[in-house]
C-alpha cells in the first residue's frame, strides 16, 4: 500500500506539472500571435496616417490578453519612412515580444498639383489663356506664352512670355527669362537670369550666373547675382545689389541699397545708389550720377560732370568680399507607377481588353486593374483607383458627386476639348488637355500638352480625404522575436 500511494502521488505531481508545462505553453502559444497581431494592426493604421508613425495606436488589450507596441525609431530615407517598433503580447504568466522594421511610403504624390518631367525631347506646351491654379513641378524646361500660373514653380528651366503670370516664388534648376510677364513672388536661379522688356517682379531676386534687367522695370527686391549684374535704364530696385562680378546701372537707375561688386561699378546718366558702393574694382560715376553714401574701391573712383558722393570717397583699398549664391533648388525624382503592387492590390480585375465605363452615380472603391485601354465618363461617388495597362481617354464630363478618382496609365491619357474632369491623373507618357477642358483634382505627366483656355485646378482636399489610403505602400524590412 505505501509503494502504491507513492506512485500515485508522484504521478499526480507528474500529471500537474505536465499541465501546467501545457498551459504554459498555450498562453505562450497566444501571446505570440497577439504580439503577431499588434505588429499587422500597427502596419494597417499607418497605411492610414502614413506622416506620423509615432501618433499610431493599437488596442491595449486584444483576444483575452495584453497588447503593447512601442516605436523604437522612425527614419526618413529616399524611399520614404522607415520605422522601427516592438509588440509585445502577455497572457497569463507568458510574454513574447517580436520586433519588426517596415518602410512606409506613397507610391504616387500629388501633394504639388501640376507635376512634369517635361524633357528636352519632348517639353511640356501650355497654349494661351491657359490657368494653372496650382504649385508646379518640371523636371526639365518650361516655356509658357500668356499663361496664368497661381502658384509656386520648380523647374529644370524657364521661359514666360507674352503677358504671363506667377503668383509665387520661381525655383530653377536652370536659366530662367522673363519678358513681358508678371511675378509677385520672388526667383531663385541655378543658372542665367534675364528679365525683359515689360516685366514685373514683387521680390527678390538670386542666380549663380548673371543677371541681365532690361529698361523701365520695378523690382520689388534686391538682386544677388554669382556673375555679371547689368541693369538698363529707368529701372528701379527695392534692395541692394551684390554681384561677383562687376556692375553696370543704365541711366536713370535707382538702387534703393548698398551696390558690392567683385568687379568694377559704373553708373549711368542720372542713375542713383541710396547706400554705399563697394567695388573690387573701379568705380565710374556719370554725368548726374550720385553715391547718397561712401564709395570704397580697391581701384579707382572717376566721376563725370555734376555727378556726386553724399559720403567719403576710398580709392586704392583692399577690399575682399564673395558672395555665396547657390540657391538650393531640390526638384524630387519623377515618379513611376508600380504596375506588380497595383495588380497584386487590386480589389476588381477585369478582363484582359478594352474598357468602356459610362458611369451613372455609382459608388467607386477600392484598386481596379484593366489590361487594356480605357474610356471613361459619367459622374460617380467614392474613392477608386484605376490603373490601365493601355491608354486613357476622358471622352465626357467626368464629374464627382462626391469623392475622387485616380487614373494611372505608363502610357498617354487624353481629356477631350470642353470637357470637365474631376479626378487625379497620371500619365508615364503623355498628358493632352484639349481646348477649354478643364482638369479638377491633379495630374503628373512625362509631357503636358495643355490646349488654348484650359483650366487646371489642383484638389489636394479630394486626394486626401480617403484616396490616399489605396496608395499608401507598408513594405517589411525585419521581422524577429526578441
Amino acid at each position: 500500500m505505501a509503494i502504491v500511494l507513492l506512485l500515485g502521488g508522484a504521478a499526480l505531481t507528474l500529471a500537474s506539472g505536465s499541465k501546467q508545462l501545457a498551459l504554459l505553453r498555450e498562453e505562450r502559444t497566444q501571446a505570440y500571435y497577439i504580439a503577431d497581431a499588434g505588429i499587422e494592426m500597427f502596419a494597417s493604421v499607418l497605411r492610414q496616417h502614413p506622416d506620423d508613425p509615432w501618433a499610431v495606436t493599437v488596442p491595449e488589450e486584444y483576444a483575452g490578453g495584453n497588447l503593447e507596441v512601442v516605436v523604437t525609431e522612425v527614419n526618413a530615407v529616399s524611399e520614404g519612412t522607415e520605422v522601427c517598433l516592438e509588440s509585445t503580447g502577455s497572457l497569463g504568466d507568458a510574454v513574447q515580444r517580436i520586433a519588426a522594421g517596415m518602410r512606409v511610403s506613397r507610391t504616387l504624390d500629388f501633394s504639388y498639383g501640376v507635376w512634369t518631367a517635361s524633357p528636352s525631347e519632348s517639353p511640356s506646351q501650355f497654349g494661351n489663356n491657359v490657368e494653372v491654379y496650382s504649385n508646379v513641378v518640371a523636371n526639365g524646361a518650361l516655356a509658357a506664352k500668356n499663361v496664368r500660373f497661381v502658384g509656386e514653380m520648380l523647374t529644370g528651366g524657364l521661359e514666360l512670355l507674352n503677358s504671363s503670370s506667377v503668383s509665387g516664388d520661381i525655383w530653377s534648376d536652370g536659366d530662367v527669362t522673363v519678358k513681358n510677364a508678371a511675378l509677385t513672388g520672388n526667383i531663385y536661379v541655378r543658372g542665367a537670369l534675364v528679365i525683359g522688356n515689360n516685366a514685373e517682379v514683387g521680390g527678390g531676386v538670386w542666380a549663380t550666373n548673371d543677371i541681365t534687367v532690361a529698361n523701365n522695370l520695378q523690382l520689388g527686391g534686391g538682386i544677388e547675382s554669382g556673375g555679371r549684374v547689368s541693369i538698363g535704364n529707368n529701372t528701379g530696385l527695392a534692395g541692394g545689389v551684390r554681384a561677383n562680378g562687376p556692375v553696370e546701372l543704365g541711366g536713370k537707375v535707382v538702387i534703393e541699397n548698398d551696390v558690392m561688386a567683385v568687379g568694377d561699378v559704373s553708373l549711368g546718366n542720372n542713375a542713383r545708389v541710396t547706400g554705399d558702393v563697394w567695388s573690387m574694382g573701379d568705380v565710374s560715376l556719370s554725368s548726374n550720377a550720385r553715391v547718397d553714401g561712401d564709395v570704397h574701391a580697391n581701384g579707382a573712383i572717376t566721376k563725370k560732370a555734376n555727378a556726386g558722393v553724399g559720403g567719403g570717397e576710398f580709392a586704392q583699398q583692399n577690399n575682399h568680399f564673395y558672395f555665396d549664391v547657390d540657391p538650393v533648388v531640390d526638384t524630387p525624382a519623377f515618379p513611376e507607377a508600380d504596375e506588380d503592387w497595383y495588380r497584386k492590390q487590386a480589389t476588381t480585375i477585369y478582363q484582359p481588353g478594352d474598357q468602356c465605363l459610362s458611369l451613372s452615380g455609382e459608388t467607386l472603391d477600392g484598386i481596379h486593374f484593366v489590361e487594356g485601354n480605357l474610356e471613361i465618363s459619367g459622374n460617380y461617388m467614392g474613392y477608386a483607383v484605376f490603373y490601365v495597362t493601355g491608354d486613357i481617354a476622358v471622352s465626357a464630363d467626368l464629374e464627382a458627386e462626391d469623392g475622387a478618382l485616380l487614373l494611372i496609365t505608363p502610357g498617354d491619357a487624353r481629356v477631350g476639348a470642353n470637357r470637365r474632369t474631376d479626378a487625379f491623373i497620371f500619365a508615364g507618357g503623355g498628358l493632352v488637355l484639349g481646348a477649354n477642358a478643364g482638369l479638377h483634382g491633379g495630374l503628373i505627366a512625362r509631357t503636358v500638352d495643355a490646349g488654348s483656355n484650359v483650366e487646371i485646378h489642383h484638389r489636394p482636399e479630394m486626394y486626401h480625404a480617403a484616396l490616399e489610403t489605396h496608395l499608401v505602400k507598408v513594405e517589411y524590412l525585419y521581422w524577429k522575436e526578441s
